[in-house]
């Protein structure tokens, strides 16, 4: 037995459903998947600059073409950069000329930046089906949101809404319940799902792919302070994605993919959910017997970025250490053994 999940971004009214029983995707690649969606992408950088003018000087970038009507001051050209708001065009229109090309690459990244980490500092949730309307997080909902969602009238008696009864017959049953939009999965900052101007060379495609995806690989040589981290806005909370990665002796230069494939392996994908479960019930689809099912994190604002860019207004606590200590327990009471069996070696 065991309930089924969903993940629901309560400010932006979506979720992914569908997800199945816990105990049968928290191990495997799926939790990974959701890591673009809180990831900010990293800001454009002088090395970024120089490394994009290297790679254009391509087959199709001839900087002798021609410029035609668009023969203009530089001033004007970033000018009408400025204008473009789909990023298909602005990508369209930079690959047509090698001074458009590095005229108009600050405004490309500017709306990749714009189409990733879209639920960033939103308020998160991995909803049990076998969740109870009085039995939320504290806090987690506001009163108008708890009527529309239950479907009560608004003179309703407000100490009425967190009880159940039988009116609810004809409206959802539970938070999972509620009829959220589907966001569209994955397909931030990519060219996947486009359809390319037709004609296009094999070097503008793979331009076309490469100027689309969002820069997310830091210098880890660097110390802890331009690290990834996973954070929990509402509690200042945040864990290290270096923390994760040492569980496994792999890299945390980029906030996705860390720990690698394979079902023993941790990144901040799985670490996220072990900390935003919420259900009334406690059967999760596997042998750990802990609180899963009552995230500490459950419906918090939360997001993926590197610290040096954490809010400096507010003390912030490095839960790295609690939080992965939890995680290991989950992993531990499904496979036994597994940190000695990580590329082979015991990671103690």
């Amino acid at each position: 037995m065991g309930q089924y999940w969903c993940l629901i971004n309560l400010d932006k009214r979506a979720a992914i459903s569908g997800l199945g029983k816990l105990g049968e995707w928290l191990f495997g690649g799926t939790p990974e998947h959701f890591v673009p969606f809180l990831a900010v992408t990293l800001p454009p950088s002088a090395f970024d600059v120089k490394k994009q003018s290297v790679i254009i000087a391509g087959p199709s970038l001839d900087a002798s073409s021609a410029l035609g009507s668009l023969n203009l001051a530089h001033e004007i050209l970033y000018l009408i950069f400025g204008e473009i708001d789909d990023l298909r065009d602005a990508i369209s229109l930079s690959l047509t000329n090698k001074t458009l090309s590095d005229i108009g690459e600050a405004r490309v990244y500017e709306l990749v930046c714009k189409v990733t980490a879209p639920w960033s500092g939103d308020r998160i949730i991995c909803a049990g089906d076998y969740m109870q309307w009085d039995d939320l997080p504290e806090g987690i909902l506001s009163k108008s949101e708890l009527r529309e969602y239950r479907g009560r009238d608004e003179d309703e008696d407000d100490a009425d809404l967190n009880e159940e009864d039988d009116s609810d017959a004809d409206g959802p049953t539970s938070l999972y319940d509620v009829r959220w939009q589907e966001p569209d999965v994955l397909k931030f900052g990519s060219v996947r799902g486009w359809e390319l101007p037709q004609g296009l060379s094999s070097f503008e495609r793979k331009e076309f792919s490469r100027r689309s995806k969002p820069r997310y690989s830091i210098d880890i040589s660097k110390d802890e302070t331009h690290g990834w981290v996973l954070c929990n806005i509402s509690k200042r909370e945040y864990v290290r994605a270096s923390a994760v990665a040492a569980l496994t002796g792999t890299s945390a230069k980029r906030p996705q993919g860390i720990g690698g494939p394979g079902r023993r392996k941790i990144g901040l994908g799985h670490v996220l959910i072990t900390q935003i479960c919420w259900s009334s019930d406690n059967s999760i689809s596997m042998y750990y017997e802990g609180d899963l099912h009552r995230g500490r994190w459950a419906g918090d604002h939360l997001s993926i970025t590197t610290m040096d860019r954490l809010d400096k207004h507010e003390a912030w606590k490095d839960a790295s250490e609690e939080v992965v200590k939890k995680v290991v327990e989950i992993w531990d009471s499904e496979f036994e053994g597994w940190r000695s069996q990580v590329d082979g070696k015991d990671s103690k």
